[in-house]
């Protein structure tokens, strides 16, 4: 009997849940405006495997990037999220555990695809940005905060955190013109009254590739128990 490898287990699972296999080790689904991937790789020793998660809005993802032509600020970024959904011992998973792939794929199952399936709206998103965007330091979670806020029609909210969002070594970067030309777009929602989410309020008009965003989340205090 041929022996379930990590990949093949986590696979079934996410093949069964709409998910396509593009890559050896990574699966991307397509849910409305929502790009889904997930990704196994293995530790330099390859004694141990870990599993990450990227979550893209695209239509914020696409405003963000729409706000600045220097394609090194137009890139996806990481963003950590520190979740315990396991207690362990981090995110990596011994490969010789024989039981480790079944235990895996049933994380997967039941704590990966619940999370996902609660961002996959501008209320869980902005749920989660708001855990992890008060340090302004993260300021790919900031600029997303921001604009998901002006999407839900928090105007002010949204420029209160663009405006909160330019530590001194930055001034002289392409991130101060992105803020600025941010900060220009919800005001004009704001302007022109825009209570919910409306294509119309979109000003920015730059060439960009929206699929090289993403939101990447790192499958934190992941382990086996």
């Amino acid at each position: 009997m041929k022996k379930l490898t990590f990949p093949k287990a986590v696979g079934d699972v996410l093949e069964h849940a709409g998910f396509v296999k593009v890559e050896k080790d990574r699966w991307r689904r397509e849910i409305g405006d929502y790009v889904d991937q997930i990704f196994t790789y293995l530790s330099r020793d390859f004694k141990e495997i870990a599993v990450d998660i990227h979550v893209e809005d695209r239509i914020t993802q696409d405003i963000i990037c729409e706000a600045t032509t220097d394609p090194l600020w137009t890139s996806r970024f990481p963003i950590d999220i520190p979740l315990p959904w396991l207690e362990g011992k981090g995110n990596w998973w011994p490969r010789g555990d024989p039981d480790g792939p079944t235990k895996l794929a049933e994380a997967v199952r039941s704590l990966v695809l619940p999370f996902l399936h609660g961002l996959h709206s501008l209320e869980g998103m902005r749920a989660y940005l708001e855990k992890t965007a008060p340090n302004r330091w993260h300021k790919e979670a900031r600029l997303s905060l921001a604009v998901t806020l002006s999407r839900l029609g928090e105007h002010d909210k949204a420029l209160e955190i663009l405006n909160d969002s330019m530590p001194m070594a930055w001034r002289r970067t392409p991130h101060f013109q992105r803020v600025e030309n941010l900060k220009g777009w919800v005001t004009e929602r704001k302007t022109a009254g825009v209570v919910s989410e409306s294509p119309s309020g979109r000003p920015l008009t730059l060439d960009c590739d929206p699929s090289s965003l993403a939101i990447f989340l790192a499958m934190g205090a992941i382990g086996l128990g």
